[in-house]
């Protein structure tokens, strides 16, 4: 056989073969076009075919541990009691830089009125000098309000009397600070206050009730 008759009849295979392939796709094309006019759900899946599941987007293991530490901290309710107008002002701002939402009291009456209607996890009190007017009886309240409540004390004062943190001790206070002025001073308290509710609320114990209930679903 010439190479002449060869190269034809390698041509008519080739243009038989690509004919048959436009066929064969000619008739999928078609088969898929009558599916999709007769199912809605086969062309909806078709559809989705390429669709990204969100689960495979949604972060894992470090991604998603760093997701969950970068998310803002829960805002806690603390109650705050100073008689300086100044010192209130600079606490608010301090609070909710550490993000506490701060019940601000102006005098004793205010804070122990307050002390009776809310319940917060942490008070702040902040003393003023003991010459002061008033002095004695914001003391007075902070002592009944340690009768009925919870709350993480913490007693700010002047630092002038050594008396004053004894006091301050035998009450139970979780800390007392002396000389206190700054807006970083007062958030490095609060940040501290923060950490030292939350150690609070995982050690505290299971109440009788929510046990019994636990111990009744196992």
């Amino acid at each position: 056989m010439s190479r002449l008759r060869v190269r034809r009849l390698g041509s008519r295979l080739a243009r038989g073969a690509n004919g048959s392939l436009q066929r064969l796709i000619g008739h999928q094309c078609r088969q898929t076009q009558m599916r999709s006019a007769a199912c809605p759900e086969y062309r909806l899946s078709m559809a989705t075919v390429n669709v990204t599941s969100p689960a495979v987007l949604a972060p894992r293991g470090e991604a998603a541990i760093v997701g969950s530490r970068s998310a803002p901290p829960q805002l806690l309710r603390c109650m705050v009691v100073s008689l300086s107008a100044e010192r209130r002002r600079l606490i608010r701002t301090a609070a909710e830089a550490q993000a506490w939402d701060a019940i601000v009291c102006r005098d004793a009456g205010e804070f122990l009125r307050t002390a009776f209607k809310r319940s917060v996890p942490l008070i702040v009190v902040d003393l003023p000098d003991s010459s002061s007017r008033g002095y004695g009886e914001l003391k007075g309240a902070v002592e009944r309000a340690k009768e009925i409540t919870s709350s993480l004390l913490l007693v700010i004062g002047s630092g002038a009397d050594e008396a004053e943190e004894v006091w301050a001790r035998q009450l139970g206070a979780w800390a007392y600070l002396s000389e206190a002025n700054s807006l970083r001073g007062f958030e490095l308290l609060l940040r501290e206050s923060r950490h030292a509710v939350e150690r609070r609320e995982l050690l505290a114990p299971v109440p009788m009730e929510f046990a019994r209930s636990a111990s009744m679903l196992e």
